[in-house]
C-alpha cells in the first residue's frame, strides 16, 4: 500500500511520536468498510535499541536462542539477535503494566527500591495513586529501568 498522508498528531519534542496515517488502497485489492482496521507492525528505533543496550549492558549482535511457550498466541522466532528482539518484538517504550513493577520489585537488592516497586502494585491508596500519576505522565518501560538502577532482570527470564 502507498502512504500517501503522515500526519505527526504530537507537538515536537514530545517522547511520543503519534501520527494519523492515510494509505492508497485505489487499483489494490484491499478494501475498506467503515470500522475496519489496519494492522501496522512498529519498530523501535535502531539508536534507541542500541542505547537501551548499552544501559543494559548488553550487545545488540549477541545471539539469543529463544523458547516460546507451547500455547503462545505470538511465539517469535527461534534464534534472533539482542537487536532484534528489542527493536522488532518487544514495545520497551510502551506503558508498563502493574505486572512489569511486580517483577521488576523481585531484582531489586536497595530495599527503599523494592518498597517503592511493591507499593506501586499495592491495593492501597497510596500505591493506586503512585501508580496512576506514573501512568499519566506516560513513563516507558525504558524510563521505569533507567529509574531503578541494577540489579535488572537479566534477559534469560
Amino acid at each position: 500500500l502507498k502512504l500517501t498522508e503522515n500526519t505527526l498528531l504530537t507537538p515536537e519534542g514530545y517522547d511520543r511520536d503519534i501520527r494519523h496515517y492515510v494509505f492508497e488502497i485505489k487499483g489494490t485489492p484491499v478494501r475498506y468498510n467503515v470500522g475496519d482496521c489496519l494492522a501496522i507492525f512498529p519498530r523501535n528505533s535502531r539508536e534507541s535499541v542500541d542505547e537501551f543496550c548499552a544501559m543494559y549492558g548488553l550487545n545488540p549482535e549477541d545471539e539469543l536462542r529463544i523458547t516460546s511457550l507451547p500455547d503462545a498466541r505470538n511465539p517469535i522466532p527461534d534464534e534472533l539477535k539482542v537487536r532484534q528482539l528489542f527493536e522488532c518484538v518487544l514495545d520497551i517504550y510502551g506503558k508498563p503494566n502493574r505486572r512489569f513493577y511486580d517483577q521488576l520489585a523481585l531484582f531489586a537488592k536497595d530495599e527503599e527500591e523494592k518498597k517503592t516497586l511493591e507499593t506501586l502494585t499495592s491495593d492501597d491508596p497510596k500505591g493506586k495513586e503512585m501508580y496512576r500519576n506514573m501512568s499519566e505522565d506516560m513513563v516507558n518501560h525504558v524510563d521505569v529501568l533507567k529509574a531503578f538502577p541494577p540489579p535488572r532482570p537479566p534477559l534469560d527470564q
